[in-house]
C-alpha cells in the first residue's frame, strides 16, 4: 500500500495541471434582447443563454401610443430571433421607436478526414424561414424625414478558441459572411456559408442571428408605424460539408465538437453504436455456437 501512497501525490499533481491548462469555456450559447422607445418610455435589455424575452413595453405620450418587445432562443444548430416595433400617433410628435434581438453560438470543433495543418473549408448549410413587416403611413401620405424598417442578418466568423468566452459579437476582426434578409417572406430558403478550417487543428466556429426593427418619427407630422422582423424559427444547420483547398468534397471526413453537438455532415456513415456492436458480437457468438452443436451432435 505504501508505494501507491506515494505515487498519488504527484498524479494529483499531474491532473491538476493538466485540467488548469483546458480552456475555461470550450463552447457557448447567448441571447441578447432590447427595446427602445424614446419620449421617456424606459429602455430594456436583457441577457441570457438559451433564451431571452421581452414582451411589448406599451408607452403612451399625450396622444401616442408606442412600443416595442423582442425575443430569441440560441443553440448549436439552430437559432431563432424577433423584433416589433409600433408608433400610433393622432398629433404631430417626433420620436424613436426600435427593437432588437440577437442569438449566437459559439463553438470549437476540430475537422478530421486530411493531412494535420492543411487547409480546408467547412460549408455550413442552412434553411431560413421568416417574414419582415414595416410600413409608415400617415393620414395626408405624407411622413416627412420619417424612416422605418426591419430586417434580419446571418453571420458567420472564425477564431482563436483562446478567445473564450466571448461577449456578444463576432470575435474575429472581421466576419467571414453577413447575409441580409430584409424580404416580406422566407420560407425553407437555402443558404450557405462557407468557414476556412485546418485538418486537425481546433477552430472557434461563430454563428449570430440579429433582428431588429426600427423607426423614426419626424415631428412635423402625424405618422404612425407598424415593424415586424420574425426569424424566430430559423437559422436550422441543415448539413455540413467539409471540402479540401481546392473546394472539393472530402470523403471520410468527421467533425468533433467540443461542446459535444454531433453536426449533420454530408455524406458521412454514422459509426455503429456501443449497443449495436454488442448485438453483433452476441448474434456471432451463437451462431458460432449453433454451428458448433451441429457439427459435434
Amino acid at each position: 500500500m505504501k508505494p501507491i501512497h506515494h505515487m498519488a501525490g504527484p498524479y494529483r499533481t499531474i491532473c491538476v495541471l493538466v485540467l488548469a491548462a483546458l480552456p475555461v469555456v470550450a463552447s457557448q450559447v447567448d441571447t441578447l434582447v432590447s427595446s427602445s422607445a424614446g419620449s421617456g418610455c424606459t429602455t430594456v435589455s436583457l441577457q441570457g443563454t438559451v433564451s431571452a424575452s421581452l414582451p411589448i413595453n406599451v408607452c403612451q405620450f399625450s396622444d401616442v401610443v408606442f412600443g416595442a418587445g423582442a425575443s430569441a432562443f440560441a443553440s448549436f444548430l439552430s437559432l431563432g430571433t424577433s423584433a416589433s416595433g409600433f408608433w400610433h400617433s393622432q398629433v404631430t410628435t417626433g420620436g424613436r421607436v426600435s427593437a432588437a434581438a440577437t442569438a449566437q453560438s459559439a463553438d470549437v470543433i476540430t475537422v478530421g478526414g486530411g493531412n494535420l495543418g492543411d487547409p480546408a473549408f467547412l460549408e455550413f448549410q442552412f434553411e431560413i424561414s421568416g417574414n419582415n413587416l414595416a410600413t409608415l403611413i400617415g393620414p395626408t401620405l405624407q411622413i416627412g424625414t420619417s424612416v422605418g424598417g426591419s430586417f434580419t442578418n446571418l453571420i458567420a466568423c472564425d477564431f482563436d478558441p483562446n478567445l473564450l468566452p466571448i461577449a456578444i459579437g463576432c470575435p474575429a476582426a472581421a466576419p467571414d459572411a453577413v447575409l441580409n434578409f430584409p424580404g416580406v417572406s422566407y420560407l425553407n430558403t437555402p443558404v450557405g456559408v462557407e468557414i476556412p478550417v485546418r485538418f486537425g487543428v481546433p477552430v472557434g466556429i461563430f454563428f449570430e442571428l440579429f433582428s431588429t426593427a426600427d423607426a423614426v418619427i419626424d415631428p412635423n407630422f402625424v405618422v404612425n408605424f407598424d415593424g415586424s422582423s420574425d426569424f424566430f424559427n430559423t437559422a436550422k444547420i441543415m448539413s455540413v460539408s467539409v471540402l479540401d483547398g481546392n473546394h472539393q468534397p472530402v470523403s471520410g471526413a468527421a467533425l468533433v465538437a467540443e461542446s459535444g453537438t454531433v453536426y449533420p455532415v454530408a455524406g458521412a456513415v454514422p459509426e455503429p453504436s456501443a449497443g449495436a456492436l454488442l448485438l453483433i458480437g452476441v448474434t456471432v457468438m451463437f451462431a458460432y455456437k449453433w454451428r458448433y452443436s451441429r457439427s459435434h451432435p
